[in-house]
C-alpha cells in the first residue's frame, strides 16, 4: 500500500459555501488531496481537454452503473495527454441523483481547489472522486491494489468508548481487538461474499458498551483477493490510528472502512455480531450473517484477532483445529473444568501429545473400529493449526491434504511436530485450599470467564 498522506483542508469552508448541493451530500465529513505525484498541466494542453471530459463523463457513468462504479482513460493515446479517472458511490445510496451530484461536486470542485495539479482526490460520505495523469487504475495480482492516497478519517470529536484508557494496554488490546472484529467480518463478507465488494454491519455488545454501526467497500472492479488484501492494509493502519474514539473512518480509493455509534447507512446489515438489537431483526430468508461474541470469546477466534484485530487465512485455520479438536475429543473448548488446570481444550491436548498420551483425548466412540492411528494423525493435524504463531500454523490446502493422507492410512509420524497453543502458561484455579499455590500455578492467570449470555472479556493479571 501506498503510504499515507495528509489531507489538505485549505479553502475548505469556501468550498462548501461555494457548493450548496456538496454541503448537503457531505456536511459531516469531506477531504480532498492534491496529490502532487503526476506534476502540472496547463490550461488548453491536450490534458487538460481529456481531465475535462473525464469528469464530465464519470458522474453520469458511475450513478446509471448498478454498482454505482466507474472507471475511465481519456486520451489521444500520448501518455502525457492521457487523463484516468474513478468515481465510487457509497453501495447503499438509492437516490441516483444524489450520487451523480456528490460526484459532479467532488470533481469540479479539485478542479478548483487543487488547480493545475494533474493528480487530485476527493472523499466524501457519500462518494470517493480520482483523477491523475498517471495509471492508477491498473490491477496486477492479488497484492497489488494503489489505494492511494489513504487518509485517517478519525472523528476526533467523537467520544471515547467507556472504559478506554489509551496508557492501558489491556483496554488498548481490548477495545482493538472490538473495531478489529467488525472490520474482520465486514472485510471477510465484502470481499468473497459480495459481488459489490461491500458490508454492512451492526455489533451489539453488552448494555454497558454502545451498539457500533459499520460500512466497509472496495471498488467492484477488483477481484476478492485484491479487495481482501486492500482491506488488511486498512486494518494495518487502524491499529496505528485507532485512539477509542466511537466513531471514525479510514479513507482510500480503493477501499475504505467507517463505523460509528449510529447507523449512517441505509438498509438492514449484512452482518450482525452479538445478537440482534434495537430494529436489526432478521427476515425469513435473510442471508445476513450473524455472529455470536460467545462463540467468538470462547475459544473459536485465533489469539492475534482476538488481541488485535489482525486477520488473515491463517486466523481461519486456527478456528478450523479447534473445531477439529472438539470433533475428536467430543468436548468444548470452553469448559475449562474438564481439563484440570488447563484454561481449555487446546492447552489439556497439546500437554497430552508432549507426555504422549494423545489417546487419552480421543471420545471413545471413534475408536471402536480399529482407526485410533488415522485420528490420532487427526489430532495432531488439529494441533499445528491453533500454534501460537500464525507463521507455523499450515495453510487450508495443507491440511487438507495432511488429512487425506490420514484416510488413506497415513501414521502422524511423517507430519512436523506441532508448537505450543495460545496462553499454554495459563492456568485456572485448581485447588480448594487458600493457598496462594493453589490460586497461582503460573506467572500469570485469567480472572474471569466467558459468561453464557453475554460478552465477558477475560483479563490477564501479571504475577508479581
Amino acid at each position: 500500500m501506498a503510504a499515507a498522506v495528509l489531507p489538505s483542508r485549505l479553502l475548505f469552508l469556501l468550498l462548501l459555501l461555494s457548493s450548496p448541493s456538496l454541503f448537503l451530500a457531505a456536511a459531516q465529513y469531506a477531504e480532498y488531496s492534491c496529490n502532487g505525484t503526476a506534476g502540472n498541466f496547463t490550461s488548453g494542453s491536450a490534458f487538460a481537454a481529456s481531465l475535462d471530459r473525464l469528469i464530465a463523463e464519470l458522474p453520469g457513468n458511475a450513478s446509471s452503473s448498478p454498482s454505482l462504479f466507474a472507471s475511465a482513460t481519456v486520451g489521444g493515446g500520448s501518455a502525457p495527454d492521457m487523463a484516468y479517472g474513478l468515481a465510487l458511490c457509497r453501495g447503499d445510496v438509492t437516490d441516483r441523483r444524489a450520487c451523480s451530484s456528490c460526484l459532479a461536486d467532488a470533481f469540479s470542485s479539485l478542479r478548483r481547489l487543487c488547480g493545475a495539479d494533474r493528480d487530485a482526490t476527493f472523499y466524501a460520505d457519500l462518494c470517493t472522486a480520482r483523477y491523475s495523469g498517471a495509471d492508477f487504475l491498473s490491477r496486477g495480482g492479488a497484492g497489488e491494489v494503489d489505494n492511494s492516497p489513504v487518509i485517517n478519517g478519525m472523528d476526533f470529536n467523537a467520544s471515547t468508548y467507556p472504559g478506554w484508557d489509551a496508557r492501558n494496554a489491556t483496554s488498548r488490546s481490548f477495545f482493538l481487538s472490538l473495531v478489529g472484529t467488525l472490520f474482520g467480518e465486514m472485510a471477510m463478507y465484502g470481499a468473497y461474499n459480495s459481488s459489490r465488494r461491500l458490508a454492512s454491519a451492526v455489533m451489539f455488545i453488552n448494555a454497558q458498551l454502545p451498539t457500533v454501526y459499520g460500512f466497509a467497500q472496495c471498488t467492484p472492479d477488483l477481484a476478492p483477493a485484491q479487495c481482501w488484501h486492500c482491506f488488511q492494509g486498512v486494518a494495518d493502519l487502524n491499529r496505528q490510528w485507532y485512539d477509542g474514539r466511537e466513531g471514525g473512518r479510514i479513507s482510500g480509493v480503493r477501499c475504505s472502512f467507517r463505523y460509528e455509534g449510529y447507523k449512517f447507512y441505509q438498509g438492514r446489515p449484512d452482518v450482525r455480531i452479538g445478537g440482534q438489537h434495537g430494529d436489526e431483526s432478521s427476515p425469513n430468508g435473510s442471508t445476513n450473517v450473524d455472529i455470536s461474541f460467545r462463540c467468538l470469546y470462547s475459544g473459536y477466534m485465533s489469539p492475534e484477532y482476538a488481541s488485535e484485530g489482525i486477520f488473515s487465512i491463517k486466523s481461519d485455520v486456527y478456528s478450523f483445529g479447534v473445531l477439529l479438536l472438539e470433533i475428536v475429543s467430543g468436548k468444548r473448548n470452553s469448559s475449562h473444568h474438564q481439563y484440570g488446570d488447563f484454561i481449555n481444550l487446546l492447552g489439556y491436548a497439546w500437554q497430552l501429545w508432549r507426555e504422549g498420551r494423545a489417546f487419552e483425548l480421543i471420545d471413545p466412540t471413534l475408536g471402536e473400529c480399529g482407526e485410533v492411528a488415522t485420528i490420532m494423525r487427526c489430532v495432531k493435524v488439529a494441533l499445528l493449526c491453533v500454534q501460537d504463531s500464525a507463521a507455523d500454523r499450515p495453510t487450508m490446502a495443507d491440511v487438507t491434504a495432511m488429512l487425506a493422507a490420514g484416510c488413506d492410512g497415513g501414521g502422524s509420524s511423517s507430519l512436523p511436530d506441532p508448537k505450543r497453543p495460545p496462553h499454554f502458561s495459563l492456568r485456572v484455579s485448581s485447588s480448594e485450599d487458600g493457598s496462594e499455590a493453589g490460586r497461582t500455578r503460573s506467572s500469570s492467570h485469567a480472572t474471569t470467564s466467558c459468561s453464557t449470555n453475554d460478552l465477558t472479556v477475560t483479563t490477564i493479571q501479571e504475577g508479581r
